[in-house]
């Protein structure tokens, strides 16, 4: 069974820690909410830091208003 758990964007580093500890604790993947700031360089951040994790975008809106 697979569990993701799901964050809000922040600092990179952040996102960064925050895999490595998901991965460590034994999550099987990120969600990044889009509230405020695109998560994709959380996303990428959080990658590097933890590759064996997958990652997903809750929601992405193109154009906000």
């Amino acid at each position: 069974m697979d569990f993701d758990v799901m964050v809000m964007p922040g600092r990179w580093t952040e996102a960064a820690e925050l895999a490595r500890r998901a991965e460590q604790a034994g999550f099987t993947g990120m969600t990044f909410v889009d509230t405020g700031q695109t998560p994709w360089m959380c996303i990428a951040a959080a990658a590097t830091a933890a590759p064996s994790l997958t990652f997903t975008t809750g929601i992405a809106v193109a154009f906000p208003r």
